[in-house]
């Protein structure tokens, strides 16, 4: 029986993370970068939503498949990844690997930015918690779309969404999918929430949100002539009071996406959305499964269509519409949290 006794918090990362940076600590490392380029390419804001984004995932696979019209920026800093550290699989034989913990570090940085993974859950004045990092990654989709579909497989319809909370989605589907192949059982609700909270937690979710956000109601384009920095400070260092781009972060969110406002206890396009996402979570979770399972050194044929097999039961498996559906829950719940407070 598929356990159903969890949520997908949007907001409340706060009390989660432990090594989040204030505002303006993390808005100083951003303008020391901004202010060492030329001022016609730290006001480049398009350029610059690139490249620092790049800070953070730079990762050759995102120049290939993710936000593949930015691949020819040149990074500030040399993007290195870790060795991941390999947990393994057995769907049915010990054939699959899954790569986790996979660390970032900047070559030739300054000392604050070497390791990156540090610095990028970002602590307002207000005290929520943000993954600006997922703000930048999502912004950089939005000047760049284009479908996801490597090597033809499981094609999502957009980048933005893959980048962000579809993605996030999906590598909750995966690693549920993982941990049940360990356990050889389903899991339970609690260990569940474990998965939601360790690959979607409130600060990474919110940080989704707000790329759309910001991306609609600022100008991020070649000629915004205005640094990344100074727009990160407008919209999160004052007051999300009314008419205020934060203030309806999540109504933003809602309408970018397609899922309309809200009307009663439902979005108006939401039963059609739901049947056009529920594919688009399913291709998330194998593109998650095929991206972070590793195939063994032996039988190398019979390994190859076991995590194909794995990658079907993700795009398959009965978990994917209902963490959608909790999701649209969490969101809806949102909305109308931000109309009584206008």
């Amino acid at each position: 029986m598929l356990a159903t006794g969890w949520d997908v918090p949007l907001r409340g990362g706060a009390a989660s993370s432990t090594r989040a940076v204030g505002l303006e600590a993390f808005l100083g490392v951003i303008a020391a970068e901004e202010v060492r380029l030329p001022r016609h390419e730290r006001l480049d804001c398009k350029l610059m939503l690139t490249r620092l984004r790049k800070l953070f995932y730079g990762a050759r696979s995102w120049d290939e498949h993710l936000i593949p019209g930015a691949a020819e920026v040149a990074p500030l800093y040399e993007f290195e990844m870790a060795d991941p550290v390999r947990r393994e699989v057995r769907a049915p034989g010990p054939n699959v690997v899954d790569s986790v913990d996979r660390r970032a570090r900047l070559a030739g940085a300054p000392p604050q930015l070497v390791n990156p993974g540090e610095l990028q859950e970002v602590r307002m004045p207000d005290g929520e918690v943000v993954d600006v990092g997922h703000v930048l990654a999502g912004l950089d989709a939005f000047n760049h779309p284009t479908a996801v579909a490597p090597l033809g497989l499981y094609a999502m319809h957009s980048n933005v969404d893959a980048v962000t909370w579809a993605g996030d989605l999906g590598s909750v589907l995966g690693e549920v999918l993982f941990q049940r192949a360990r356990l050889d059982r389903m899991l339970t609700d609690a260990e569940v929430q474990v998965q939601i909270d360790l690959c979607s937690p409130p600060q990474d979710m919110l940080g989704n949100i707000d790329a759309y956000a910001i991306g609609t109601s600022y100008d991020i384009s070649h000629d915004a002539g205005r640094a990344v920095s100074d727009i990160l400070r407008d919209f999160y260092g004052a007051p999300a009071t009314a008419g205020t781009p934060r203030a309806r972060r999540f109504a933003a969110f809602a309408q970018a996406v397609g899922l309309g406002g809200l009307d009663g206890d439902a979005f108006t396009a939401e039963p059609q959305w739901l049947t056009r996402y529920e594919r688009e979570i399913g291709h998330a979770g194998a593109l998650y499964v095929g991206a972070t399972g590793e195939l063994a050194t032996w039988a190398l044929p019979y390994a190859v269509g076991a995590k194909l097999a794995l990658m079907r039961t993700a795009r398959d498996s009965p978990l994917g519409p209902v963490l959608l559906e909790r999701f649209v829950a969490s969101l809806r719940a949102e909305v109308a949290r931000e109309a009584a407070q206008a």
